[in-house]
């Protein structure tokens, strides 16, 4: 499971790059977390429940579409 969350980290990574006009705080608005939760999880020091996780790939793929 860590290394689903590291892939998804690196998604959030290089969607943030190809999307320069969202922030992580919005990201973390969209998925209902708050910035400073969404950055823990971003650096790795925890993992999202499996709805917030579904509603981040959702939001992943419309994004890089």
């Amino acid at each position: 499971m860590a290394k689903e969350a590291d892939k998804l980290r690196e998604q959030v990574k290089l969607c943030k790059v190809y999307n320069s006009d969202w922030s992580y705080k919005q990201i973390a608005e969209v998925i209902e977390i708050t910035p400073h939760a969404f950055y823990n999880w971003l650096n790795g020091y925890y993992e999202l429940s499996h709805r917030r996780e579904n509603r981040l790939r959702e939001l992943l793929s419309d994004l890089m579409e």
